[in-house]
């Protein structure tokens, strides 16, 4: 491997990027799912379009025209048990119950009955303070991905075209200070014995489930050529046209649903990507890519701002007719798309597949985050592929995150 030949590539790709900042770097398809997220240098023709269009002209010499439909993927990541906390707080009507007993304690018209009503309102008023509590600042990420392509792979000229669909963000439990305070400020005056009519604070409430991110389409072909340069290596580019549909909400704690329709606002741009590659002759192949070249910046329903930046990042494989060794890297921190509503994330992985016969594929990963090891992950995946048909299967996971793909295609 030529080593001063690989560097100089890679400085002159990267050299405009300077210390920009992107949303994650996506697991797109469930092969690089099960190998560590890995795919820039260990992908194939057929998902070189998601991870790096040069791989099209580095690619094997039994790799064919190939068809991916379709191909999804969704990851969870409920490091603080949003759900659970959330749904558990909805099921127990404590805002209802203390609404209640407050209408109760203003419609008495006895001191017995008054006296009933306040433990009424005391009791259900430190029930809600204390299930307003447990749900705090939690956090819940999710992302879904479905997508299909078409790919032609060449040392001379090669192309794949795709379509794809990225949805990414998160949802946050924000209760607020002034509607602690305003429930707590009632305990006291009937603490007090202050028996005066009370003003009902659940109709005025400010804690929300805040909810923020994008869903981003894409249309595109992916184009690459193998030239002559350092020993022979492959550029790739990819022009793609994208719908992106923001969303951003706030809504009711005691009735919301974490959804992607709410607070849409929708804008179309086009964007790049740019990527090299190099196979060489003792089995390593070597990749990098710029993804989303153009940085962009959106506006939501809400007045707040997503942006969306390069991503950067390299990858070396080693691959003979039984097995494949991938490493990927990011070279930067890649700040989300919705920051405070999920992880920032600059993710190494590693991953390795075990093939017999071209039949039956067996793979293992994992993928460390480097800017928060919390969210890093274990990997694992099956692949089948019988008479030039293919189904893989992937998973990742840890106690809080868990993500799943599947995917089927064709290969001629």
């Amino acid at each position: 491997m030529n080593k001063k030949s690989l560097w100089l590539g890679l400085s002159l790709l990267f050299a405009p990027l300077g210390t920009a900042h992107a949303m994650p770097f996506g697991t797109f398809d469930p092969r690089s799912m099960a190998m560590g997220g890995t795919g820039v240098a260990s992908g194939t023709s057929a998902n070189a379009a998601f991870f790096n269009p040069a791989l099209l002209a580095t690619a094997s010499k039994d790799e064919d025209f190939s068809i991916e439909l379709p191909i999804v993927s969704i990851r969870v990541a409920d490091q603080d048990e949003f759900i659970d906390k959330l749904d558990t707080f909805q099921d127990g009507n404590a805002i209802d119950d203390f609404s209640n007993a407050i209408n109760t304690f203003n419609a008495a018209t006895t001191p017995a009955q008054a006296l009933a009503a306040k433990d009424a309102v005391v009791s259900t008023g430190n029930t809600l303070i204390t299930g307003l509590g447990t749900l705090s600042n939690r956090n819940l990420e999710m992302e879904i991905m479905a997508g299909a392509a078409v790919g032609i792979p060449s040392k001379k000229f090669a192309a794949s075209v795709f379509v794809a669909g990225r949805a990414m963000g998160g949802a946050v439990l924000d209760i607020t200070a002034n509607d602690l305070g305003d429930i707590q400020a009632i305990l006291d005056q009937l603490a007090a014995n202050n028996f005066a009519p009370i003003t009902d604070p659940t109709t005025t409430m400010t804690s929300a489930v805040l909810g923020r991110g994008a869903v981003i389409s894409e249309v595109g072909i992916a184009l690459a050529k193998e030239f002559g340069v350092l020993g022979g290596i492959g550029v790739g580019m990819t022009p793609k046209f994208q719908k992106v549909d923001t969303f951003d909400y706030a809504l009711n704690i005691e009735t919301a649903d974490v959804t992607l329709n709410e607070g849409k606002k929708s804008y179309n741009s086009v964007n790049f990507d740019v990527g090299v590659g190099k196979a060489f002759q003792n089995n390593w192949k070597v990749g990098a890519v710029i993804k989303n070249l153009l940085p962009k910046s959106y506006t939501t329903a809400r007045g707040n701002t997503l942006e969306t930046k390069p991503q950067a990042r390299v990858g070396a494989a080693h691959q003979t007719r039984w097995s494949v060794v991938s490493m990927d890297l990011d070279l930067l921190k890649n700040d989300p798309i919705a920051p405070g509503f999920d992880t920032p994330t600059q993710y190494a992985g590693i991953g390795i597949e075990l093939d017999a016969f071209d039949f039956f594929q067996v793979r293992l990963g994992y993928r460390h985050n480097l800017s928060d090891s919390d969210t890093s992950v274990a990997t694992a995946g099956l692949g089948f592929s019988p008479f030039g048909v293919h189904i893989d299967v992937g998973v990742m996971g840890s106690s809080n995150e868990v993500a799943l793909g599947v995917q089927t295609g064709f290969r001629f």
